[in-house]
This record gives C-alpha cells, sequence and structure tokens, in this order.
C-alpha cells in the first residue's frame, strides 16, 4: 500500500503529505516497513490498522499477545502514530 501511495499521490504532487500504513497485528512487518519508510520525510505519521481480518489471522498464527514498540518507533523516527480499527 505505502508504494501505491508513493507512486500514486506523493510522486505527482510535492504538496502532499501521507501516513507509512502498517498493520498492528504484525509487529515485526510493521517495524520492517517504518524503517524502509523513515527516510521519506512526506510520510509525516503512522497508522495502524487493525480489522477483523487481521485479529483473526494473527490469533491462528501464535497464541501469545504481540505488540508494536511504539516508544521506540517514536523516538527513532519521530513520526506521530494513529489507530485505525474497523
Amino acid at each position: 500500500m505505502n508504494d501505491w501511495v508513493v507512486r500514486e499521490w506523493l510522486d505527482r504532487d510535492p504538496r502532499l503529505r501521507a501516513s507509512i500504513v502498517v498493520p498492528y497485528n504484525e509487529p515485526e512487518l510493521a517495524v520492517e516497513e517504518i524503517e524502509r519508510r523513515a527516510s521519506d520525510h512526506r510520510f509525516v505519521q503512522i497508522l495502524l490498522l487493525s480489522g477483523t481480518q487481521a485479529r483473526s489471522r494473527s490469533a491462528t498464527r501464535s497464541h501469545r499477545t504481540r505488540s508494536l514498540p511504539l516508544d521506540k518507533l517514536h523516538s527513532a523516527h519521530s513520526r506521530p502514530s494513529r489507530a485505525q480499527t474497523h
């Protein structure tokens, strides 16, 4: 999704800004994506997506609760975060 945002929106208009969209229930993938996008200052915040599909997929793969290290990510990349659930 973030690649699409860059290609279809951010590269076309320098005035635009976006959120780094990451899955809340997949902390390793979320950290990887935040690290990948951290140097692109057109991304101004982190959007954590949490939905029914993501929760059920995570629940079937792991019995333990996992969470994102948000305090470390905020300090390392100076981006606010937002959570969105559906």
